[in-house]
C-alpha cells in the first residue's frame, strides 16, 4: 500500500468522524436559528413599569404576558421565546437600555420530577452581574408591582437539576450558539439518531 493511498484513507477516515461529531452542532444550530419566533402583543400605553424595577421584576412581569397570551399548547420554547419577546418589548416601551442585553436563552437537558428531559429556559444577569437561571413555563399571574417586588425577593423557582447545556444565545439576542455539550456529543450524530430512536435526545 502506498504512503499517497493511505494518507488518502486516512484523511476521509478523519474528515468522516469530524463530520459526524460537529454535525449535531451544524444542525442544532440552524434549526433553532431559523425557524420563526414566537412572539406576543402588547400595548404601549398600558405598561409603564417603576423605576426601581430591575432585570427580574421586568422577567416576572413579561412572563406573566406569556402565560396570559399562551395558547394553552406551549411548552417550554414557546414559554420561554414569549417572555424574552415581551421583556425586549417591555424594557424598550419604559427605555430601560440597561436591561434589554440582561437576558439570554438556554437549551439543554434537565432533571426533575424523577426524569430527565431536553428543556429550554432563560438566564438573567442581576445589577452585580450575577447569572440565574429563570423557569418560564410556572404560571405567575399578573399581580401589583409590590407583589412583583416581593416574589422577585424570592427569586424565580428554577426547581430542576441541569445536566447538560447544548445551546446559549448572546445577551439579548435570539441567536443561539451551540456549547460543548452539544459540540462532543457522544458519538456525533450517530450517537443523536440513536438518542433520537430511543427518545433520549429531542432537542432537533
Amino acid at each position: 500500500m502506498s504512503n499517497s493511498f493511505r494518507n488518502k484513507v486516512l484523511g476521509y477516515t478523519l474528515s468522516i468522524i469530524i463530520s459526524n461529531q460537529l454535525s449535531p452542532a451544524c444542525i442544532n444550530t440552524i434549526n433553532y436559528n431559523s425557524f420563526i419566533h414566537k412572539t406576543v402583543s402588547l400595548d404601549t400605553n398600558k405598561h409603564k413599569l417603576p423605576n426601581d424595577f430591575g432585570t427580574l421584576e421586568y422577567l416576572i412581569y413579561a412572563n406573566s404576558i406569556a402565560h396570559e397570551q399562551s395558547k394553552g399548547t406551549d411548552f417550554c420554547v414557546e414559554f420561554s421565546e414569549k417572555t424574552f419577546h415581551a421583556y425586549q418589548l417591555l424594557t424598550k416601551m419604559n427605555n430601560r437600555k440597561d436591561l434589554i442585553d440582561k437576558v439570554r436563552f438556554v437549551g439543554g437537558k434537565t432533571y426533575g420530577d424523577g426524569e430527565s428531559v431536553n428543556h429550554m429556559w432563560l438566564q438573567y444577569k442581576d445589577k452585580g452581574g450575577k447569572i440565574t437561571n429563570f423557569e418560564t413555563t410556572i404560571f405567575m399571574p399578573r399581580a401589583s408591582f409590590e407583589k412583583i417586588r416581593e416574589i422577585s425577593e424570592n427569586g424565580n423557582p428554577f426547581n430542576q437539576e441541569i445536566e447538560k447545556i447544548y445551546l446559549k444565545s448572546l445577551w439579548g439576542s435570539y441567536f443561539k450558539v451551540p456549547q460543548k455539550d452539544l459540540i462532543f456529543y457522544p458519538g456525533g450524530l450517530a450517537g443523536m439518531f440513536y438518542d433520537n430512536f430511543n427518545k433520549k435526545y429531542l432537542l432537533s
